[in-house]
């Protein structure tokens, strides 16, 4: 929020709000407004979201735990859940981010049987865990030692 408030030269949502135009996503006056443009020729990563986590733990989200719902163009600029993208990139698309030291810790880390149930999500590590227990059956022939 401060960088499209910084963009848009305001200091709070508030004064924003008063003094914009318009905020539709429809209006073309609207600095807040949607582009369509054409596709670009550029390959699109998919990840699962970062902070969906177990704290309450429940079955209904067991679903969507680990599900590929983050999308992104430029997967080496992203810093939030970096370790979760580097292993959804590396098993999805065969394409590996970081070198070949901490590709290996992350893989040996997801590998590591778990109950989802009672990882919470909220560490590097249990991360890890949960991707792997979601991806198990595509990660286990993939895993080069």
């Amino acid at each position: 929020m401060d960088v499209l408030l910084a963009q848009l030269q305001y200091p709070t949502i508030r004064e924003a709000v008063q003094r914009l135009p318009s905020l539709g996503v429809h209006d073309p006056n609207s600095p807040l407004r949607i582009e369509w443009q054409t596709p670009s020729q550029d390959q699109i990563y998919s990840a699962p979201r970062v902070g969906l986590t177990l704290k309450q733990p429940s079955h209904a989200k067991l679903c969507f735990l680990m599900e590929l719902f983050r999308y992104c163009v430029e997967p080496h600029r992203l810093t939030k859940g970096k370790p979760i993208l580097v292993l959804a990139v590396d098993v999805f698309s065969k394409i590996s981010l970081v070198k070949p030291a901490l590709r290996q810790k992350y893989w040996h880390q997801a590998l590591t049987p778990c109950q989802p149930l009672q990882e919470k999500g909220d560490t590097v590590e249990s991360q890890l865990k949960l991707f792997g227990w979601r991806y198990q059956a595509i990660m286990q022939p993939l895993f080069r030692g």
